[in-house]
């Protein structure tokens, strides 16, 4: 009976040996390197996609200034009844934590808006600790003076998501907008 592996088995060796794998299926020396490989050849790219790429690009940050104004003044407008809401059923003092609570929420979601801008422009960081530091203060200023209370302040700061889910809502009611008529 003839032995398979016996051509690559040495008299001394227990293990194969295996032959080394040709030039052509080897990794590229760029990926070795940890360089990006170019690929071999590249289609010519037209003016006519350049120009529709960037109408595409153009329109989707116009949607998204948009989108950050609609949240913004919903944001501002929900601060503002919320705070004479709470003026008018609760006391001074829990207005003015709500207030602050709310401006700083609104300064964390302007701060978002900018990292997201950035995100889109490739960059690396979007500034997440500094958010972080924002709410982080915003909790210790509202523990050490007396005139705030911790839990309107901490409404007033998620104030910018109530925006955020208004703001959704009309969306999907806008799209589902006129009803489909009942095939009954």
């Amino acid at each position: 009976m003839h032995d398979l592996f016996s051509e690559d088995i040495d008299r001394d060796d227990t293990l194969p040996r295996f032959k080394r794998i040709d030039d052509e299926n080897r990794l590229p020396k760029q990926l070795l390197r940890g360089e990006p490989a170019q690929p071999k050849s590249q289609a010519p790219v037209t003016e006519e996609f350049t120009a529709s790429a960037r109408e595409a690009a153009v329109a989707s940050m116009q949607e998204y200034y948009t989108l950050k104004q609609a949240l913004y003044l919903s944001t501002l407008a929900i601060t503002a009844v919320g705070s004479i809401v709470a003026l008018f059923a609760y006391s001074s003092d829990t207005a003015l934590s709500y207030l602050i609570g709310s401006l700083c929420g609104l300064l964390y979601l302007r701060m978002l808006a900018k990292g997201v801008e950035r995100l889109g422009l490739g960059a690396a960081s979007t500034g997440g600790s500094a958010r972080i530091a924002i709410f982080v203060g915003l909790v210790v200023v509202a523990t050490q003076v007396e005139r705030l209370q911790l839990v309107p302040v901490f409404l007033g700061f998620i104030t910018y998501k109530f925006a955020l889910l208004a703001y959704s809502f009309a969306i999907g009611l806008r799209e589902s907008w006129p009803p489909r008529p009942n095939k009954l």
